[in-house]
């Protein structure tokens, strides 16, 4: 019985693309970053505040929520100009 492929079998799948190539991911996508940065705990729970103070006609005091959508803006800018030169860059071999 013999162990793995013969060279002829090991070229015939790279010929047909039957190989084990795995991309190398350095960092998070952009949707990815987005999705981390506005869906947290924390925003949900400052949301939700938000709507209820809302909905008892008090505008001013709901301006609490511009920190939430600024501070998810500093996030998501910060940990993407972090990412790309990160995903510029050729992986490691």
């Amino acid at each position: 019985m013999a162990d793995g492929l013969t060279s002829a079998e090991v070229e015939e799948r790279r010929r047909l693309g039957q190989v084990n190539a795995v991309e190398v991911r350095t960092s998070r996508t952009v949707g990815e970053i987005i999705r981390a940065n506005v869906l947290t705990r924390f925003n949900a729970l400052l949301t939700v505040l938000a709507a209820a103070v809302l909905v008892t006609g008090r505008i001013g005091d709901a301006l609490f929520f511009v920190i939430v959508v600024v501070n998810a803006l500093i996030g998501i800018v910060q940990e993407v100009r972090t990412a790309w030169p990160c995903s510029t860059r050729p992986p490691p071999p």
